[in-house]
């Protein structure tokens, strides 16, 4: 058995690279060949009562028991990296220190924050693709896509977000979908730096902008502007039919409303236009009860003339 102990121990140096290992109880430590005096690392369990059990990766400067722990498996499988506490992959094949990783950094209290990052060299800055700070707040980064690719779906057919920017304050957010990896985006959905939401275009210049039809069950409009009730008063000076017909004769179109080529131009105000289209509605029911009101003097003056023809 002792023959058997001391094989698998040379094995386990031929495997290290011949470094010096010091088999403790409950430790084992290693010791580089060229290492500072007492400069370890190794691995050790530790216990500290019934079912608190755990495998620790650590670090020793000295040859006391200050052990600095860089990894912790407990006894229920979760594990703990302590250190600079960085992790990141260097993949094969990439250029030397191109490599992607994870990290926790933190300023001050509750300022924790967990990254996603990359790096190109070990001389410079880590670039934040991620970040998730300790009030659960997500921050993107890198080329400002983020993509969906539907299980199922036809390759390269998908549907993401991303921000774009030209300029100062001209930052946009956009919904988009994209048919392969070789052709631009489709925008769906565009909101820009004003709050401003375009639909069918990337350039809204209201509260929402839509190019093309709607389609809605019902439609409700907060008035800007008074109800036209104000024609039913006693002091309401009713434009006279006569003006009514010069002004359409000169004009070839209602008094107070857009003209044709207005209307195309710049649109319409719903609610102006409903508004202004009740009042002429109001005014021609006015003129329509003052012609009854005629026409009824005029069929009494009628019958009485009739009555007198016929005593004659």
């Amino acid at each position: 058995m002792r023959l058997f102990a001391k094989t698998c121990l040379v094995i386990l140096m031929i495997c290290i690279g011949y470094a010096n290992v010091k088999a403790q109880s409950s430790r084992l430590e290693l010791d580089p060949g060229g290492g500072a005096s007492g400069d370890l690392v190794g691995f050790k369990a530790v216990e500290s009562g019934n079912n608190t059990t755990s495998l620790q990766v650590f670090r020793n400067f000295t040859g006391d028991a200050n052990d600095i722990s860089f990894l912790k498996f407990d006894n229920q499988g979760n594990i703990q990296i302590d250190g600079p506490k960085k992790l990141f992959w260097d993949p094969q094949g990439a250029a030397g220190s191109d490599f992607v990783g994870l990290k926790i950094s933190e300023s001050g209290n509750n300022t924790t924050k967990f990254h996603i990052y990359k790096k190109f060299t070990n001389t410079t800055s880590d670039i934040d693709l991620l970040t998730i700070d300790a009030g659960g707040n997500t921050m993107l980064y890198g080329t400002s896509k983020l993509y969906w690719n539907p299980l199922g779906g036809a390759p390269g057919d998908m549907y993401g977000i991303k921000v774009t920017e030209s300029g100062n304050n001209t930052t946009k957010f956009h919904l988009v979908r994209n048919f392969s990896d070789n052709v631009e985006d489709v925008n769906i959905m565009t909101i820009n730096s004003s709050g401003f939401i375009g639909i069918g275009t990337t350039t809204p210049n209201q509260r929402l902008t839509v190019n093309g039809m709607v389609y809605s069950t019902e439609v409700k409009v907060d008035l800007s502007v008074p109800g036209p009730d104000y024609v039913f008063e006693e002091d309401y000076n009713l434009p006279s039919l006569e003006s009514i017909q010069g002004y359409i004769k000169e004009n070839k179109h209602l008094p107070e409303v857009p003209s044709a080529r207005e209307m195309e131009e710049k649109g319409i105000d719903l609610g102006v236009m409903n508004m202004l289209l009740l009042k002429k509605v109001e005014e021609l029911t006015l003129h329509l009860i003052r012609q009854n009101k005629i026409n009824k003097e005029q069929a009494e003056e009628i019958a009485e003339l009739r009555k007198l023809i016929e005593k004659e």
